[in-house]
């Protein structure tokens, strides 16, 4: 598996997520029409992840763009 760092070790905004989908998807080197096709999801919702639209993304849309690109998806849970 691949590996990307977060933006800042800790926790991923919009604006984070959209930047890693693009950095995934050039690695990968498929576009938003294969991506979309390869993980199982809308094209319009990869497209809104890309332009920083989609504000609340499912963690599994995550994890099925990041596997369909060679990724794995990691999710760390801290104490406060």
């Amino acid at each position: 598996m691949a590996t990307l760092p977060d933006a800042d070790g800790e926790h991923c905004s919009v604006m984070d997520c959209a930047r890693l989908v693009k950095r995934m998807k050039r690695t990968a080197d498929v576009d938003s029409v294969v991506l979309a096709e390869a993980a199982g999801i809308g094209l319009n919702t990869v497209r809104r992840l890309e332009n920083g639209e989609e504000t609340n993304p499912k963690v599994e849309t995550l994890e099925r763009i990041a596997e369909a690109c060679g990724f794995e998806l990691v999710v760390k849970v801290r104490e406060l």
